[in-house]
């Protein structure tokens, strides 16, 4: 059995003990079959967090904790893939689980009398900063998907439950140099503190942390993707690539069927093979003989000036 002191007061919501819910006005020891023992607290409040099964394993209801981090959370072993089947080693996990939520309330309410953000975590910050970045629809979905892999990275180099405030510029200094150790380009590491960088925007923005605290534009000597140098076709080369895609008979039916069209559109207009596949037949003016770029439901532009109008006649 498992027994906590008055000093483990974790329950400021409505608790349920023998199925039926704990009076406002009760206090001293209750039996609570949450932990199958006796629990030592001054009051009970409203609390939520209690175990529950799905098929025979266990998991807890932390949501009363939710600006803590609290949700419904399988209860299992460090390195464990799937929840404990066994209700005494639930019960030690779900103590030590609320142990940890307590204190973060605590952190939480001795940094409100100091004028200080509330304590925010990077897994949970991340989360609504994606949904808000997707609900806005400034971004396509592709990139959407990116940003959410190089957050996924950072969380998982600096800890799910890192709180923002905590991370310095030494700590994204360290990032980088992992994600050299990963392989990762110049440009592809610039990609990911610019994806950091941009949460902490939106976290200074809902006053998550303080304002102008952002380790990642404090950092010097930001990686920079590696200048190459356009290479062009001359005409001769141009019409060699053209004629070869014209007569090109692919053995199997994944190679592009169109590359003939493709590949003239391109050179002809000098759009991006993205923007080419996006064009819908209302951009191609046979009269004119111009083909526009703008958005549409299929993709975006690159950037507001790539919305142009290319001419593709003879002079």
């Amino acid at each position: 059995m498992l027994r906590f002191g008055a000093g483990f007061s974790v329950f400021h919501q409505r608790q349920l003990t023998n199925g039926r819910p704990v009076p406002d006005h009760v206090s001293g020891p209750v039996s609570f079959p949450f932990y199958g023992a006796d629990i030592m607290t001054k009051t009970y409040a409203k609390a939520k967090g209690r175990l529950f099964t799905q098929r025979g394993r266990y998991y807890g209801d932390f949501r009363d904790y939710k600006k803590e981090g609290g949700r419904r959370e399988a209860l299992k072993v460090k390195g464990d893939k799937r929840a404990t089947t066994d209700r005494q080693l639930a019960e030690t996990l779900a103590a030590t689980r609320f142990k940890e939520l307590q204190r973060k309330r605590q952190v939480n309410e001795g940094r409100k009398v100091a004028d200080l953000p509330e304590l925010t975590t990077l897994q949970a910050f991340a989360s609504l900063h994606l949904m808000a970045k997707a609900k806005a629809g400034r971004i396509t979905d592709r990139w959407l998907e990116a940003d959410e892999l190089r957050l996924e990275r950072a969380v998982a180099f600096f800890g799910a439950d890192r709180d923002l405030s905590a991370i310095k510029v030494s700590d994204v200094r360290k990032w980088n140099e992992s994600l050299v150790t990963d392989g990762l380009s110049g440009g592809t590491r610039r990609h990911h503190l610019n994806a950091l960088s941009n949460l902490y925007r939106r976290a200074e923005a809902e006053e998550r942390v303080l304002p102008g605290y952002n380790p990642v534009r404090a950092l010097m000597d930001k990686p920079t993707a590696r200048v190459q140098e356009a290479r062009w076709l001359e005409v001769p080369e141009a019409a060699l690539l053209l004629e070869a895609a014209r007569t090109f008979k692919p053995k199997r039916d994944i190679a592009v069927p169109f590359a003939y069209a493709l590949l003239a559109t391109c050179l002809l207009t000098g759009g991006r093979p993205a923007e080419v596949l996006g064009l819908e037949v209302d951009d191609v003016n046979l009269e004119r003989q111009t083909v526009t770029f703008r958005p549409n439901t299929w993709r975006r532009l690159k950037t507001l000036t790539s919305n142009r109008r290319s001419r593709c006649g003879r002079s």
